[in-house]
């Protein structure tokens, strides 16, 4: 690559191109914006992970999660599931999305558990509670409930990318498909103030007021009237901005010229048209870091297609093997259909990993077998 100085290039000769981590990559899509909003920060951050932050308070308490079990079990809350504990950890971004939306299904039985932690906890645990009390209001929870709604969906991507087998035909539209997601959800029709998820069902716990005191001060969320559209348009005109910022994330992260990006040619479930520019740039690139010839590889590509799609239903890489190997089953149709520059690019694409989740799973699948839960205990019998 041209960002390669003489010594890098002359220590790696055949090097093609750069394989970079998708899984992590997808991250930075909510992580990245969520940081550049003060407002947004500060809301994911005494939710989560900072130390006033409740679940922070409840995930470092056994008596603590008790509590907030014996709350949300004798609710009258919209969700009846008991949680067994918040996830507050904070080694992954990502695994701040279990604390922020387990907050928001359980606003009301969270408040309680701080007003109780307030009277019966040690001073340090108090003094924590009261100041996640006093912060807490209407326009924070009904934001954190559409900013649990965004990471929701970018932890579905992120799923998708971190698993060992993930599909890099299927990448790009994966990516696109988040982004518009997440536009329909925040700005085109506000699908988020309908649709059923967090911000939805916050719109209706907070039709439900609870009121509480802290050092003789008298503070409240919800009200019977609901919550006023101005603050409903400023939570809306922030996620706006983060749509825009995320924007911007994924076309850092997942840019278009990567080569796993023009792996989308051997998408099925797209309609990729011969004649289209997209299509003939990637066959294109591909060509180029797998030294094919771009018109046989393209000439090749635009004869399999439609024969792969017949198997589309089978999935991409196993579509394409078969359609292959039906006309590999005779004689007359190989002379007919040559595909042997269209298989050089198929092993590049079937090779291609997103990811390296097979690697670092292996670490913690192995902890079940060696280490803390040998005997197949559970996490929370160790506790």
């Amino acid at each position: 690559t041209p960002a390669l100085n003489s010594e890098m290039r002359a220590l790696t000769p055949n090097l093609r191109h750069v394989l970079r981590d998708k899984a992590h990559a997808s991250r930075r899509l909510s992580s990245r914006p969520f940081n550049a909003d003060p407002f947004l920060k500060e809301v994911l951050t005494m939710i989560c992970s900072s130390r006033n932050a409740l679940a922070r308070v409840i995930q470092d308490s056994l008596e603590s999660r008790r509590i907030l079990q014996e709350y949300v079990r004798t609710s009258s809350g919209f969700v009846k599931n008991v949680v067994v504990n918040l996830r507050a950890a904070k080694h992954r971004f990502e695994s701040l999305q279990k604390p922020l939306g387990r907050t928001c299904l359980h606003l009301h039985s969270m408040i309680r558990t701080a007003m109780h932690l307030t009277e019966h906890s040690n001073p340090s645990t108090s003094s924590r509670a009261k100041s996640w009390l006093t912060w807490v209001n209407s326009a924070r929870c009904l934001q954190a409930a559409m900013m649990a709604d965004a990471s929701d969906q970018a932890m579905t991507f992120t799923r998708f990318c971190d698993t060992e087998g993930c599909d890099a035909a299927s990448l790009s539209r994966e990516a696109a498909m988040l982004v518009n997601t997440l536009t329909g959800l925040f700005t085109n029709r506000l699908r988020c103030l309908s649709t059923f998820g967090y911000t939805s069902l916050m719109l209706k716990v907070l039709r439900h007021p609870i009121v509480w005191h802290v050092a003789g001060v008298s503070y409240s969320v919800g009200d019977a009237e609901g919550v006023p559209q101005s603050v409903i348009d400023s939570c809306i005109g922030r996620m706006e901005a983060w749509i825009a910022l995320a924007r911007a994330a994924v076309s850092a992260e997942f840019p278009g010229f990567e080569v796993a990006q023009s792996f989308r040619v051997f998408d099925l479930n797209v309609e990729a048209m011969p004649a289209d520019a997209q299509s003939t740039r990637d066959i294109d690139r591909i060509a180029q870091v797998c030294s094919l010839d771009a018109l046989a590889l393209k000439a090749q590509w635009e004869d399999m297609l439609p024969r792969a799609k017949a198997f589309s239903k089978r999935g991409n890489k196993t579509a394409w093997r078969d359609a292959l190997d039906a006309v590999a089953a005779h004689r007359a149709t190989q002379k007919i259909h040559p595909t042997k520059v269209l298989r050089e690019a198929l092993v590049q694409y079937f090779a291609h990993g997103l990811s390296t989740s097979g690697v670092e799973q292996a670490f913690s699948k192995g902890a079940w077998c060696f280490g803390s839960r040998r005997q197949s205990a559970h996490g929370h019998a160790e506790e």
